[in-house]
């Protein structure tokens, strides 16, 4: 199942119209990147998350007309820009407040067409009067989920997560429920629209 094209039923409602902009591989969870999470599982315990994504931005938007007006020139950002391989430099074992549980997050390499492209959402927000909730710093990427570790010093870790191929622009409902609005592939004008 496809995670972001497909929306779940009987999302309850969050209490804010809070936003992700996620970016995501074409398939919910490449192969080579499952058995990476495996490899992390038999030491840490936990479960695999599902879809591994990394989130760019946050943000609250209740005016659909905005919202209308994000999707096309999110469209339009992602048409000129190019996919983008997702590096992790080291891996954290944290508590999560937002998931109430220990995770095993890895954090991102933050390349110079990154980092672009970062910025250039971060423009596109503001451009809206959308501010987003934090800056952009190098992004964790959550791996492992409900983990039986406790929080350690950040372990180096070099690898290659996964190639950033669509942005997902998702409502947040809660810590485990999202609503896909709109999946963009990078570097494409097609796009789809999850309602």
């Amino acid at each position: 199942m496809n995670h972001y094209t497909h929306p779940q039923l009987a999302i309850p409602e969050y209490p804010c119209a809070d936003y992700g902009l996620l970016l995501v591989p074409l398939t919910d969870t490449p192969q080579l990147l499952e058995r990476q999470q495996q490899a992390l599982q038999k030491r840490y315990g936990g479960s695999l998350t599902r879809p591994v994504h990394m989130t760019c931005q946050r943000f609250s938007c209740t005016d659909e007309k905005q919202l209308t007006t994000l999707k096309t020139a999110l469209t339009e950002l992602c048409a000129q820009a190019s996919l983008m391989p997702v590096w992790a430099t080291e891996l954290l074992p944290f508590y999560s407040e937002f998931r109430a549980q220990y995770v095993l997050k890895c954090r991102v390499y933050a390349s110079p067409s990154l980092q672009q492209f970062m910025t250039q959402l971060e423009t596109t927000l503001q451009t809206l009067d959308l501010k987003a909730q934090t800056p952009w710093t190098p992004e964790l990427v959550t791996l492992l989920e409900g983990i039986n570790a406790s929080e350690q010093a950040p372990l180096p870790c070099t690898q290659k997560l996964f190639v950033g191929q669509r942005l997902v622009l998702s409502r947040i409902h809660g810590p485990h429920a999202f609503e896909p609005v709109v999946n963009i592939p990078l570097g494409d004008d097609r796009v789809t629209t999850a309602a």
